[in-house]
């Protein structure tokens, strides 16, 4: 099959033929205009955490592929990005929180036990934190539910930010029901934990007084829980209902944390070690 009829098969807007050591771009011919052309839209695609790639401006998103082919007797890599925009949005109404952009509960629990099973094998220690906004139902009551829901955006916009700003402790992140947020630290020890959990508390203290022009002076109760490794080596990781189990045990001990954080005057963290 010649190349050209090869990749009129797919119909893909980013096709790319290599020739087998990828040192040379065999398709799309950079001496014509579409060849170019496809480059240069190539390159304004954003990749994602995921590995797809993401066009910001037609917030179209594309699957990588890759594979060696035969074409017309010579091997060539050919790599295509598919697009898969539909089948994204579809998954995320079940997954994403339409107001926030975040995990809804049921797929943070998911990834909550996923990582648990993680931690389990690397010995690795975390710390789990919910979060609460401070006198949330008053800026509802003030300024209307649709303000409530742009406060709710920019601090999941600023979590997103914070709680992942050091890639080697990349944490989980979603909106546990409400006004209330859950995010982990993981491979962590107690005193990053505690730091690092005082600093997204100062954040949203001074970063976000404003929302929309409107001064609110947002603040936020914390519950964190600090879990050594030792205290989860009871868990059996090919049983969910064991590692569920365990789950739920520290996210009520964070919820008792936030509840005293509450007592003791709210914008404040409570951050105990978990025990077994």
């Amino acid at each position: 099959m010649e190349l050209e009829k090869f990749v009129d098969c797919f119909n893909d807007m980013f096709i790319f033929v290599l020739s087998e050591d990828k040192k040379e771009l065999i398709y799309p011919n950079m001496d014509a205009d579409k060849g170019k052309q496809t480059v240069a839209l190539f390159s304004i695609l954003e990749k994602k955490d995921d590995g797809t790639f993401f066009n910001p401006y037609t917030r179209q998103v594309y699957e990588y592929s890759e594979r060696k082919t035969e074409i017309d007797s010579k091997i060539y890599n050919v790599i295509r990005l598919i697009e898969v925009t539909k089948y994204k949005n579809l998954v995320n109404q079940y997954i994403l929180d339409e107001t926030t952009g975040l995990y809804l509960r049921k797929k943070l629990l998911i990834s909550l036990n996923e990582y648990l099973k993680m931690a389990v094998r690397n010995m690795e220690s975390f710390s789990l934190t919910m979060l609460d906004i401070d006198f949330f139902k008053k800026i509802n009551d003030t300024y209307g539910h649709q303000f409530g829901d742009l406060v709710l955006n920019d601090l999941a916009q600023l979590l997103n930010m914070r709680v992942n700003a050091n890639h080697e402790k990349k944490g989980i992140l979603g909106r546990y029901g409400g006004e209330e947020f859950i995010f982990t630290i993981n491979n962590t020890d107690y005193q990053y934990a505690k730091e690092r959990n005082e600093h997204i508390r100062e954040n949203i203290e001074h970063e976000l007084k404003y929302v929309n022009d409107e001064k609110i002076d947002l603040t936020c109760s914390f519950g964190t829980v600090f879990v050594n490794y030792d205290q989860i080596d009871d868990v059996l990781i090919d049983d969910m209902s064991s590692v569920r189990s365990k789950v739920d045990s520290i996210i009520k001990c964070a919820d008792k944390n936030l509840y005293k954080s509450k007592q003791f005057g709210r914008n404040t963290v409570t951050m105990t070690n978990y025990t077994k």
